[in-house]
């Protein structure tokens, strides 16, 4: 096994603003000393034009729909890479999630899908305070899933009142062997 040496050991000096000198590296060998000067003393420019802004932070996206997609469901990618809504019993899709349909859309439509913060439909029911599960075929429910029914448990948020959610999806837990 071969052993490399160092040939040298280099050092700098360095003056700060502070007056005193700063010391890079330590043993100097072979008499090599190197004394650095800064090259950035000046006055700050002008401040440059602002950019264009950025998007809102909704956690919204939008996706092309690949099938007809009914509102307020959950969705998943599956290995096609296809939007499809996304079911417990199908293990892929506890890694797979995108979010919630905020709407209906047919094949070929844009669909705008909700990956966290709070969505409000007046048909809703739900108990206030209690956690959303990712049912099968992309339905919420407050109803824990459970083997052999499930493959996994993913809560996706919450209740904030009867008619209105706060999407917040959380680590898949996964039941059975």
């Amino acid at each position: 096994m071969t052993s490399l040496a160092p040939r040298y050991t280099a050092s700098a000096t360095l003056q700060g603003s502070a007056g005193g000198p700063l010391l890079l590296g330590a043993q100097p060998s072979a008499g090599l000393t190197a004394q650095l000067a800064p090259f950035f003393v000046g006055a700050q420019g002008e401040q440059g034009q602002p950019g264009p802004p950025g998007p809102a932070g909704d956690g919204l996206f939008e996706f092309t729909a690949t099938s007809a997609i009914g509102g307020h469901r959950m969705l998943a990618t599956n290995a096609a890479g296809q939007i499809v809504y996304a079911t417990n019993t199908e293990p892929m899709h506890a890694h797979t999630l995108l979010g919630l349909s905020t709407h209906a859309a047919a094949a070929g439509a844009t669909l705008a899908v909700l990956q966290a913060g709070p969505i409000a439909e007046p048909s809703w029911a739900w108990a206030p305070g209690l956690p959303l599960f990712l049912g099968a075929s992309g339905l919420l429910t407050q109803t824990p899933p459970a083997p052999p029914a499930a493959a996994f448990s993913l809560v996706v948020g919450f209740a904030l009142s009867a008619t209105e959610i706060f999407l917040t999806p959380r680590d898949p837990i996964h039941l059975g062997d």
